[in-house]
């Protein structure tokens, strides 16, 4: 979650795993016209309706995104106002995408995002988008070392995702 108008500073990685899971039955729980969330939705929902944009940087699996990813995208894409699509939070919400995988670098995840948002109806920051190629020790260390080239494409990045927000 990006943007300087926020009140308070995001921790760099919320936590989403608290999420309950979007399915029938919280349909049924929740109400099919009820557009009171669950907490933890609620708490996700607020600190992206004050951000300025949204950076997803997410790891790819089988060429696409994390289930919990989309997870967490399917609560956000629920309208807060009965039969108003675009009260969604994000709604017309600014996106930069960056991704990490083996020789992929992650583009299968970032084609499948951009689809999404798309149906989501946010607003693509198109290029640049970053995927980060992880050599093998990555996967046996569970650790992510950037390059200073990787490192220069994510600063390069963050500033035309700055100026995006601008326009």
């Amino acid at each position: 979650i990006f943007g300087r108008r926020m009140s308070h500073p995001m921790p760099p990685f919320p936590v989403y795993d608290i999420m309950p899971k979007r399915n029938s039955v919280c349909q049924r729980e929740w109400g099919r016209f009820r557009f009171t969330a669950p907490a933890p939705v609620g708490r996700v929902r607020s600190a992206i309706d004050r951000a300025d944009g949204i950076w997803i940087f997410t790891p790819e699996y089988n060429y696409s995104y994390p289930g919990v990813l989309k997870n967490m995208l399917d609560w956000m894409s629920r309208p807060v106002v009965a039969g108003v699509r675009s009260s969604a939070v994000t709604s017309g919400k600014k996106l930069a995408l960056s991704s990490a995988a083996g020789s992929s670098a992650g583009s299968g995840a970032r084609a499948r995002l951009a689809e999404l948002a798309a149906a989501m109806g946010m607003d693509l920051m198109a290029s640049p988008q970053v995927g980060v190629k992880l050599d093998r020790t990555a996967f046996e260390t569970d650790s992510l070392a950037l390059t200073d080239g990787q490192r220069a494409e994510l600063a390069a990045q963050a500033d035309a995702f700055l100026a995006y927000l601008e326009e």
